[in-house]
């Protein structure tokens, strides 16, 4: 009985390690995502920053608009 018990312990107990790992795995892939994606769109904004009124305005926008979205990117 006492085998039994603690074979089923170390199958469950395993597991919960893969289990983790599995999730821990996911959660870094979702964080490493989202800080690349994070850095493409600052990248974005600084390259909007550096053109000039007139090829801001060829393409539609204002001076204003990419000020405003540097300062608050989520467009609060």
């Amino acid at each position: 009985m006492t085998a039994t018990v603690e074979r089923d312990f170390r199958v469950s107990a395993g597991g919960l390690v893969a289990r983790l790992s599995r999730r821990l795995s996911r959660g870094l892939i979702k964080w490493t995502d989202t800080m690349l994606a994070w850095q493409a769109h600052r990248r974005q904004l600084r390259h909007l920053a550096s053109l000039d009124d007139w090829l801001l305005r060829d393409i539609g926008l204002r001076r204003g608009d990419v000020e405003r979205v540097i300062r608050d990117p989520r467009g609060r």
